[in-house]
């Protein structure tokens, strides 16, 4: 029998994205249920020892999730921000990584460039679930330089990547310039996307004459990914020497596929 995912609360998981540590959670859970309160108070509830209160009491000051009131320090009552403070603290963690992770994105083929991976070992990850398949879509369009390379069944590709994924994946791509060759099997929506070709920086030929399969793969910088949408399960290769030998093979291919 499957073990029950263990569900952490909604205020718990805000606390552990803003880096809190389990003691400083505790007491932001014992300090929320019993409002301002002493320190000897918060020591007994906790069962730990003043001295250690302090130092958590300060954990949560540095994140500006605590405050004490009144008196000396000694005999100051103590007690944690608003949950509403949580939120908002919440979101503006995520508004400061989201404007990281597009300048990342904008610097990520030069810094791949630099990235002087062949003469170390190929690296190799396995790739499963919808989750994980999606990012790793991502991957192939945030790291790509110059130009990607598709071989494939559209059709059994793109039925595990959502419309809204795959349009704003497009859209990025001609924002960046990469250009993309796909060699398809024929099918009514490899056809579609073919009449989009010149504004959407593609060129795609047709394998008419290739027995028909579901998998496919992506050629792009120095890594290849092999995709099988059943499970779907995809493979992540970063070798640049196995991909020169996958370039020159869609290369053969491109050469007598038709338009």
């Amino acid at each position: 029998m499957p073990q029950e995912k263990i569900r952490i609360s909604p205020i718990n998981a805000a606390l552990v994205e803003l880096g809190t540590s389990e003691l400083e959670r505790k007491l932001y859970s014992v300090s929320l249920s019993v409002g301002s309160t002493s320190i000897a108070t918060l020591a007994e509830r906790m069962g730990i020892s003043r001295p250690n209160i302090y130092k958590v009491i300060r954990g949560l000051e540095l994140k500006g999730l605590a405050t004490f009131g009144g008196g000396k320090r000694y005999i100051k009552s103590f007690q944690v921000a608003s949950p509403s403070v949580v939120m908002e603290k919440l979101r503006e963690k995520r508004k400061e990584l989201g404007s990281i992770d597009e300048a990342l994105s904008g610097e990520i083929a030069d810094l791949l460039a630099k990235y002087d991976q062949g003469k170390g070992p190929a690296n190799m990850r396995v790739i499963r679930g919808r989750k994980d398949f999606a990012a790793a879509y991502v991957q192939v369009f945030e790291e790509a330089k110059g130009e990607i390379q598709f071989l494939g069944s559209y059709d059994d590709f793109l039925r595990e990547i959502s419309p809204d994924l795959g349009a704003r994946r497009i859209d990025r791509r001609v924002e960046r310039g990469i250009k993309i060759r796909a060699l398809a099997l024929p099918s009514a929506q490899a056809e579609a996307l073919q009449k989009k070709d010149t504004e959407e920086l593609r060129e795609i030929r047709f394998l008419k004459s290739a027995t028909p399969f579901t998998c496919s793969f992506y050629l792009f910088a120095n890594k290849a990914i092999f995709w099988q949408p059943i499970t779907p399960v995809a493979v992540l290769i970063e070798d640049e020497h196995l991909v020169a030998m996958w370039r020159s093979m869609f290369e053969m291919l491109w050469s007598v596929s038709e338009k």
